[in-house]
C-alpha cells in the first residue's frame, strides 16, 4: 500500500463546491441512503472524509455526521437495542471505496481518522446484513453489533446495528 495515501478531513464549510459536490455523488453512488434532504444532511456532517490515492485521486469518502434525533430514535426502536439512543449523538457513515480498490486494506484510512474525531463520545453505524466486509471491519474498530437486524427503509434488505462506547 502507498504510504502517500491521504485522508483529507473537513467539515462541510471547509469544502469547495466542487468538494461537496463529489461527495454527494459518492454517497449516492454507494446506494443505500435517502436522497431527500441528504445535501442538508452533509452540511451539517461533524466531518467529511475524502481518501485520496497519489496515483488514482479520489478512491473513496466516509464521515462522522449528527444525524437527527428522530432517525436516531427510529434506527434504535426498529434494532430493538436495549442501548439508548439519546447516549448516540455521532453517527459513522456514508463509507464508500471506489469498487477496484475494495479489499485493499483501506478502510481503516476510511475510519479511523473520524473516529480519533469523536474520541470518547460513543458513536453509531448502521449497514446491510449482507455487506460481509463491513460487518468483519466494524467490530475491529470497537463496534460490536446491537439488536436485531431490521429491515431497511430504502430497499429490500436487512441493516445492522453497530454501536462503540
Amino acid at each position: 500500500m502507498p504510504n502517500d495515501i491521504s485522508a483529507s478531513v473537513k467539515t462541510a464549510d471547509e469544502c469547495s463546491v466542487v468538494e461537496r459536490a463529489v461527495f454527494l455523488s459518492l454517497v449516492l453512488q454507494g446506494g443505500e441512503v435517502d436522497k431527500k434532504g441528504l445535501p442538508g444532511r452533509i452540511q451539517r456532517a461533524k466531518a467529511l472524509l475524502f481518501l485520496v490515492h497519489p496515483r488514482c485521486g479520489l478512491i473513496g469518502i466516509s464521515a462522522l455526521k449528527h444525524p437527527e434525533r428522530s432517525y436516531r430514535a427510529k434506527v434504535f426502536r426498529a434494532s430493538g437495542t436495549t442501548s439508548p439512543a439519546t447516549l448516540f449523538s455521532l453517527e459513522l457513515g456514508w463509507i464508500y471505496l471506489l469498487e477496484e480498490h475494495r479489499g485493499d486494506g483501506f478502510s481503516s484510512w476510511l475510519i479511523n481518522p473520524l473516529l480519533d474525531i469523536a474520541a470518547d463520545r460513543p458513536v453509531f453505524a448502521t449497514c446491510r446484513t449482507n455487506n460481509d466486509a463491513m460487518n468483519f471491519i466494524l467490530p475491529k474498530h470497537g463496534f460490536r453489533r446491537s439488536g436485531e437486524a431490521y429491515p431497511s427503509a430504502n430497499g429490500q434488505h436487512l441493516l445492522s446495528l453497530f454501536v462503540r462506547r
